[in-house]
């Protein structure tokens, strides 16, 4: 199975892309933050990303639903990897190096990073600004180069 991930800072349509994707027959993974966020705002927790282990959550979520991938699969396309997790914790915390430690056990062949829109829109999920999500794709490009991988560029666009 060919795993291809589709990474960037937050607001560069990889969802959208993923989604057209879907909709031409590809299996996909959804990105696990978005649902996690959603599902502790549901729980009544507003800022979820707040509490110390929320990244510990989320990549424990992306860890699962990759498991869950059936084996007759030709490729899959994700929304984030398990590395992503590692641009949003500070690296001098104890999280951060369990993040590593997971993150580790995950290969992808091929990993796409998209490139920041021309603005970012926030929502109650998607907290940053342009500026913001611009620094997080920079660290996101930075995390998967130091774990090996040559992120492909995409530029936005139509």
């Amino acid at each position: 199975m060919k795993k291809i991930v589709l990474t960037g800072g937050p607001g560069s349509g990889k969802t959208s892309m993923l989604l057209a994707l879907e909709n031409r027959g590809e299996f996909i993974v959804r990105e696990s933050a978005t649902d996690w966020i959603r599902y502790q705002q549901a729980c009544g927790i507003s800022c979820p990303w707040e509490k110390k282990d929320f990244q510990l959550h989320i990549i424990k979520l992306q860890k699962q639903r990759e498991q869950r991938i059936a084996s007759k699969t030709d490729r899959v396309f994700l929304d984030r990897g398990c590395h992503d997790g590692l641009a949003y914790e500070k690296p001098e915390t104890p999280l951060y190096n369990t993040l590593v430690e997971t993150s580790r056990s995950s290969y992808y062949d091929l990993v796409f990073l998209i490139e920041p829109l021309d603005f970012t829109e926030k929502t109650v999920i998607r907290r940053e600004n342009r500026s913001e999500a611009q620094k997080l794709s920079k660290k996101v490009e930075a995390v998967y180069k130091a774990a090996g991988y040559k992120p492909i560029k995409i530029q936005n666009g139509s």
